[in-house]
């Protein structure tokens, strides 16, 4: 669905699916895209945030977090969440 632009229904069917398994981290991490295309940022970071936990700070998860927190105008948080996941200091 979200590949075809159908992005209510993208959010309804990754629900279904967290509804099934919230620990489900990928159904997170495509749930926090939708939202972000949508421009909903406090729902995509928020998922975002659940996902780069579940997954203990993997590489497309911490990405997609502070890509997230950059485009939403949170710059420091982006920088943050980047740096405290093993990215470069400095």
């Amino acid at each position: 669905m979200y590949w075809a632009g159908q992005y209510d229904q993208a959010i309804e069917e990754h629900r279904k699916t967290l509804d099934m398994d919230p620990t489900f981290v990928e159904a997170h991490l495509r749930l926090g895209w939708v939202y972000e295309t949508k421009g909903m940022f406090a729902e995509a970071i928020a998922e975002f945030r659940q996902a780069v936990s579940a997954s203990g700070g993997g590489p497309r998860f911490v990405s997609s977090l502070g890509h997230a927190y950059a485009i939403s105008g949170q710059r420091e948080l982006a920088y943050e969440s980047l740096t405290r996941w093993g990215g470069p200091q400095g």
